[in-house]
């Protein structure tokens, strides 16, 4: 890699720095989840920005697990699994930008479920 391209890498903006967050959706043991788009000059898509709550950001066993989530996600091409749009560090705690599936989440199919079962 040539210094130039070395330096335009090290300036260039993340997917998961300019993925913004538009509207809170879950918050699990470790992190929390938030629909949001990407994109610029008029394209934009939804997204998933996972980031690690913060008071878990320091925590060494915290963020190996997520970095080994990102990592297995990303090795996985299956039409039932979103996949790893970025991964990166942001104000100290890892990001993960995922795509964003329309549909329920397991909570909510399983009200169904349990309601129209007869």
């Amino acid at each position: 890699m040539t210094e130039k391209a070395k330096q335009d890498a090290g300036n260039a903006r993340t997917r998961a720095a300019t993925a913004s967050s538009n509207s809170s959706l879950e918050a699990g043991w470790a992190s929390s989840t938030s629909r949001g788009t990407e994109g610029a000059q008029g394209f934009t898509r939804p997204v998933i920005v996972k980031r690690i709550l913060a008071d878990l950001a320091s925590d060494e066993a915290t963020a190996r697990a997520f970095v080994r989530e990102a990592r297995i996600l990303a090795n996985l091409q299956h039409p039932g699994i979103v996949n790893v749009i970025d991964f990166n560090e942001e104000d100290g705690a890892y990001v993960m930008v995922l795509e964003y599936v329309h549909g329920y989440n397991l909570a909510q199919w399983h009200k169904y479920v349990v309601e129209t079962a007869r």
